[in-house]
């Protein structure tokens, strides 16, 4: 039997992932971590950010969307690393938007 109350929060939730062989929500697994290190309603609230946060930076389990975690393991490269380029394209696009947006602006002076 584990002694689920020496180990990490997240590493509880990466054996979980690792037994369920599918994608959970977060508040299915934090209820399934939460129970399994054994904390009362208290250490419930004052946890349960830590935990989000901690699996945010692990770099083991990812957020697939609609804030269900998985294994990264699971899934391609090009699923789990959006291409940056669509960002700072959007960016951009939005930088010039403003600038045409100004121009307008004074032109209403003039």
């Amino acid at each position: 039997m584990t002694n689920y109350k020496q180990q990490s929060m997240v590493d509880i939730a990466h054996e979980l992932l690792s037994n369920a062989q599918e994608p959970m929500r977060f508040f299915d697994l934090w209820k399934k971590v939460s129970e399994l290190k054994e904390y009362s309603d208290e250490q419930k609230d004052k946890n349960e950010s830590v935990f989000y946060t901690n699996l945010t930076l692990d770099g083991r389990i990812i957020n697939i969307g609609e804030n269900t975690w998985d294994l990264r393991d699971r899934h391609e490269f090009k699923e789990v690393h959006p291409d940056m380029n669509d960002y700072y394209m959007d960016e951009e696009e939005e930088e010039l938007e403003e600038e045409v947006d100004d121009t307008t602006e004074e032109d209403d002076y003039n």
